[in-house]
């Protein structure tokens, strides 16, 4: 009889529901955007931007204007929805589709031929590059 509340739906939901999460203030954070395994392998969240990717790891890839992100990228290459364990090597690393959900990358695995920068290692974790204290490997 008389109304009442039954939830209430934001435009930051909208615009999730179209464009997928957006990361604000009010957000914690869920898990970091780039992870250093080890000395070759990294896990790098897909909504992280290509080009910063491509001057922290010296991956050596050619950039296109076709996509800033890193899962932009993933499926400029691969030319088809991606499906976990899809790869291929670009630059000095091979790529692992390691997450998906849906139709949308979340993470990907990459694979260096050769040791990451020393920058990279004496990172101290604060900030976006976190250094695993576990030594992974691919299953």
């Amino acid at each position: 009889e008389y109304g009442g509340t039954a939830g209430l739906v934001t435009l930051e939901d909208l615009l999730e529901e179209i464009v997928g999460e957006i990361r604000d203030e009010y957000d914690t954070a869920e898990q970091e955007d780039l992870v250093i395994i080890n000395d070759h392998e990294a896990r790098v969240d897909a909504g992280f931007p290509l080009e910063e990717l491509n001057e922290r790891l010296h991956l050596g890839i050619e950039e296109s204007g076709d996509y800033d992100s890193v899962g932009g990228y993933v499926h400029s290459v691969l030319g088809k929805i991606a499906e976990e364990g899809d790869s291929f090597q670009s630059g000095r690393a091979k790529w692992i589709v390691e997450k998906v959900k849906g139709r949308r990358i979340e993470t990907i695995r990459l694979v260096a031929e050769e040791r990451w920068p020393t920058e990279v290692h004496g990172h101290d974790g604060a900030g976006e590059i976190r250094v695993e204290e576990q030594t992974g490997h691919l299953p």
